[in-house]
């Protein structure tokens, strides 16, 4: 039974949270819903069999991810692929309706993932590790279409330079896993910094106050843990493969749905152009500006399409409209249910607990 302070501060928590979703559906979710919708007429113009292989494509990158969230977390503490699934989409479409989307994502896949009985300081290290594999990805993207495009590059020397710093990158990425790889023999895979934290926090929580003991210990776990992690990665060549596969799939299986979206409406893109073009918008939408990078990425992928492969404004802009309309808009809705699909078993189970309980006499 609650007492009166807990059943108050219950009521007051419940309220806030309400008067929150009013206020987010209000000015975010309502406004973008209608913009939504306006897009949804120019589908009326595309070949509907490419947009259906244009959403499998899709369901191939989210996938993708999937794979990747699983293959970075240690064996003993992974979730099953369609649990994973579920708490990736619910994530993914949660970071397409708010500001910073990103980061509050990233707290409510954490929340959700040590639900499903991942430890903590490994739902942390993993969604650290999978991040900078996921950078690391759409960088390779970008620059396979700068070797695609070969020496006819020199001729745009913006996108000439880019594509080098993006290949200087990745070498030294590179470099670094070489490094890493060959200073980590004897690494035990089933690390995760827990054992380890205790040693370094001796002297501090000696001289610290329990809570701030706690908070030390839990950053420092965390930290420990992703060291560990990216270490373990690196180390095993064969999941490092993996990994950096997936990663790359994510990407690749995205830009082949725009590649489909435009070739719906009568445009063919060379690849190279695509994957340029393609690059450069989602590296700029990394920047926690807008939901998802709405508006940011169409802002940049138009224009640079345009000025890459040389076609026509109108249906450029028609194919990735459409693309994003699979890409950023689909996953709201597919979201919500998978919250729901992970939210009702546990409720139910908590339910079917409190019947079981005996009355109390």
């Amino acid at each position: 039974m609650r007492t009166g302070r807990a059943r108050r501060w219950w009521w007051v928590r419940r309220v806030g949270m309400t008067a929150l979703a009013l206020v987010a559906l209000e000015y975010v979710a309502v406004p973008q819903v209608v913009r939504a919708r306006s897009d949804l007429t120019i589908l009326l113009d595309a070949a509907p069999l490419l947009l259906i292989l244009a959403v499998g494509l899709e369901v191939c990158s989210v996938g993708s991810y999937t794979a990747l969230t699983r293959g970075v977390l240690p064996a003993r503490v992974r979730p099953g692929f369609g649990e994973q699934l579920r708490i990736d989409l619910t994530g993914l479409g949660f970071s397409h309706l708010v500001p910073g989307g990103g980061a509050s994502a990233a707290a409510l896949r954490f929340r959700l993932m040590t639900r499903q009985g991942v430890p903590a300081v490994d739902a942390a290290a993993t969604a650290a590790v999978q991040t900078a594999v996921a950078v690391i990805g759409l960088v390779a993207t970008f620059a396979g279409g700068v070797v695609l495009s070969g020496p006819g590059i020199t001729a745009k020397p913006v996108w000439a330079a880019s594509g080098a710093g993006a290949v200087v990158f990745l070498v030294v990425v590179a470099l670094g896993m070489r490094l890493v790889s060959s200073r980590s023999t004897g690494v035990e895979t089933s690390s995760t910094g827990r054992d380890q934290a205790p040693v370094v926090l001796t002297s501090t929580t000696r001289r610290a106050s329990r809570w701030v003991a706690g908070v030390v210990a839990t950053a420092t776990a965390a930290s420990i843990s992703t060291a560990l992690r990216a270490r373990v990665v690196v180390a095993d060549p064969r999941r490092r493969l993996v990994v950096l596969g997936w990663a790359g799939g994510n990407w690749l299986f995205d830009a082949a749905s725009l590649w489909v979206c435009l070739w719906a409406y009568g445009l063919t893109v060379h690849p190279a152009a695509l994957l340029m073009a393609y690059g450069a918008a989602n590296l700029v939408g990394l920047l926690p500006l807008t939901p998802g990078g709405l508006g940011v990425v169409e802002g940049v992928l138009v224009p640079a399409l345009v000025a890459l492969g040389g076609a026509a404004v109108a249906p450029v802009t028609l194919g990735v409209l459409t693309w994003r309309l699979f890409e950023f808009w689909l996953p709201i809705p597919v979201a919500g249910l998978a919250y729901l699909l992970i939210r009702w078993p546990q409720t139910m189970g908590r339910r079917m607990d409190e019947r079981s309980r005996p009355p109390l006499r």
